[in-house]
């Protein structure tokens, strides 16, 4: 199983290759396809299924403090609005379909944004206020650039870096981890970038790697609940020297909350037995599992 994550104050970016493992960053070099293959310095494909930590953890990176994610909440994607999310307010550029929308919708401007993959959607892209999410800083932000994109893939999106070339100098780059298929989430720009009317959104180069969808090992645990804690249960009569947890920020309306996956390890748990883990980030009302990972 692979799943992505990203890492707190040592976020590493390429233009087409992004590793993060256990807190330390490995860059290597970019790929100019438009699908991305992950792969780590030895030149592992790190998209396989024996390797899988490509992504971001929560600030806490003691073995029993760091964060996880809860409550499912189904929505229908069919009625899902760009005015629906919290903290969007769209901007002057449509989505990739050019749909022009009402006199009454601030993102039917009719600007088309076109992705280099096609397997992702932009739905919109427009000012975003409140907690940035990206580094697991949760910091105070205002007219921050925020895109809003879904996987329209039958896999999971492991990790997607999406770039636009706002004007001649100068970039907007969103990462995404863990995006289920079907499903969209509110991307922040990494580096705070404002958001303008004058900036051009209308073409972003996707580097992606998708993965099958994890599994949550429901036959082995019981995950128990509460904010900013998570309890691991064993079911079973093995033991298990390291597993982890982990989970995204989703609203309400089914909306995934920043490109971030939090991760929660669990260490030591015995046959019959649970474990403990300080989750930061988790809300039981707003946070959902995304995957869980027996270490080998």
């Amino acid at each position: 199983m692979v799943i992505a994550i990203v890492g707190v104050a040592v976020i590493a970016m390429v233009a087409a290759a992004f590793f993060l493992q256990d807190g330390g960053a490995d860059r290597t070099g970019s790929k100019s396809s438009e699908e991305m293959s992950l792969e780590n310095a030895s030149g592992e494909d790190m998209t396989s299924e024996e390797n899988w930590d490509v992504t971001i953890i929560d600030e806490n990176m003691d073995a029993t403090e760091e964060s996880i994610h809860a409550t499912v909440i189904e929505a229908d994607p069919a009625t899902l609005s760009t005015d629906d999310v919290l903290g969007f307010v769209p901007g002057n550029h449509a989505d990739e379909n050019g749909d022009e929308g009402t006199e009454d919708d601030s993102a039917s401007a009719g600007v088309q944004i076109t992705l280099s993959d096609s397997r992702l959607q932009a739905e919109g892209v427009g000012i975003y206020s409140g907690n940035f999410l990206e580094d697991g800083s949760d910091e105070p932000t205002e007219n921050a650039a925020a895109l809003l994109v879904k996987n329209n893939s039958d896999q999971m999106l492991q990790v997607g870096e999406i770039t636009f070339q706002v004007n001649d100098s100068e970039t907007a780059t969103f990462f995404v981890t863990n995006l289920p298929a079907g499903a969209s989430a509110l991307v922040l720009e990494q580096n705070k970038r404002p958001y303008s009317e004058e900036d051009s959104y209308t073409y972003g180069n996707a580097a992606t790697g998708f993965m099958d969808t994890p599994g949550l090992e429901e036959d082995k645990f019981e995950i128990e609940k509460e904010d900013g804690k998570l309890i691991l249960k064993n079911k079973t009569e093995e033991s298990y020297e390291k597993v982890y947890v982990y989970y995204k920020y989703k609203q309400l309306n089914g909306t995934y909350m920043g490109g971030i996956t939090y991760r929660t390890p669990f260490e030591n748990v015995a046959p019959g037995g649970e474990a403990e883990a300080i989750a930061g980030h988790f809300k039981v009302e707003g946070s959902e599992i995304v995957g869980v990972q027996i270490a080998e």
